[in-house]
């Protein structure tokens, strides 16, 4: 990035070092431009963080004058302690894009809460809280988006921050008196994919749940989940003992008429043991030559940084075709693979 930046932490688990805090502390005080991966407690509130980057806003100015918001700088100046017309802003870096975007709003929220936990405890060490945080995205490198930060300096933190805190802290210090199929607080959410836990989910999910978890059934969430209890539909055996059409998934948000169709049509097939068949009518036409083809591809993170920076676009392509098909002497297949990561040899190996 810079020659200006140090690094404290190499490990996020660093943060957990009282010498790394001291370590941060020392910089911050000597005005340090740049410090990366700064240990930040703040023990009042028993909060800490990792943030990737603090910067000084005297270096932001001379660098990227255009960055600072008008109403940051005047903060800034209109400080009563002359020290702190110049202070430090917490930068973090997410390898995503879009934020902006609905779709993203999930991803956008926790990263708030991220951004707004480290500038409440950068603001009560500095003495100045500052009044945004920034968020580098790989489509917004040099323009970074602001994250505003409302807390105010010597006050508890926000309610909101605050509440999350204390559920992390009782299920870390009282997490072996919950179970995940009684309790909420820890709550087991089948319907998130998450292959490290998935044998233990799928266990509770369908042993430990009473009547399995209703989570279970396509399309059903956290929130349609909660929707159906609501309604008197608590688990999977429930939806199962009554037919389909009975049960008013459309009163669900988020879960329309197309989907319910489909959710419809599971229950049904598992109520009866046997496939529901699409009519004729929609199943084409045997052939006598059928090929069976699968893709592999490399989504757009798949990124050169020394050659793609700043824009990070990625080489989102197809690597790899594989095509089988069966004949008198049994099973053929054929593997297709790219000769190079570019859009040109995808292009070559499409016409192989």
């Amino acid at each position: 990035m810079t020659s200006d930046a140090i690094q404290v932490c190499i490990e996020n688990y660093e943060v957990l070092s009282i010498e790394k805090v001291r370590e941060t502390f020392d910089l911050i005080q000597k005005g340090t431009p740049i410090i990366t991966h700064p240990a930040l407690w703040w023990a009042p509130e028993r909060i800490y963080g990792v943030p990737d980057l603090i910067v000084h806003t005297s270096w932001l100015k001379d660098k990227f004058p255009s960055l600072l918001n008008k109403a940051e700088e005047d903060v800034g100046a209109k400080s009563e302690d002359t020290n702190k017309q110049d202070y430090y802003v917490v930068f973090d870096l997410k390898f995503t894009s879009n934020l902006n975007e609905s779709n993203k709003a999930k991803d956008l929220l926790n990263y708030t809460y991220q951004m707004r936990i480290y500038s409440y405890i950068l603001g009560n060490l500095q003495g100045f809280m500052p009044q945004n945080a920034y968020l580098i995205t790989r489509d917004r490198t040099s323009d970074p988006l602001p994250v505003n930060i409302k807390s105010a300096l010597n006050q508890p933190l926000d309610e909101d921050i605050s509440a999350i805190r204390e559920r992390f802290l009782e299920i870390k210090l009282n997490g072996s008196n919950y179970l995940p199929w009684q309790d909420s607080i820890v709550e087991s959410n089948i319907s998130h994919q998450d292959d490290k836990w998935y044998t233990a989910k799928n266990i509770i999910a369908q042993e430990k749940v009473p009547g399995k978890d209703s989570a279970l059934l396509y399309q059903i969430g956290t929130n349609a989940k909660r929707q159906l209890a609501d309604m008197g539909f608590q688990s999977l055996d429930s939806m199962l003992q009554l037919e389909p059409d009975k049960i008013p998934f459309e009163k669900c948000k988020g879960l329309g008429p197309a989907k319910s169709k489909k959710m419809r049509a599971i229950l049904e097939a598992n109520r009866s043991q046997s496939p529901l068949k699409p009519p004729e009518s929609l199943i084409p036409s045997k052939k006598h030559f059928e090929l069976y083809v699968d893709y592999e591809y490399f989504t757009n993170v798949n990124v050169d940084f020394e050659r793609q920076w700043p824009t990070l676009e990625g080489c989102e392509m197809i690597f790899m075709i594989g095509v089988g098909w069966e004949n008198q002497n049994g099973w053929s297949f054929k593997t297709f693979i790219a000769e190079e990561e570019d859009q040109e040899q995808e292009c070559k190996m499409f016409e192989r």
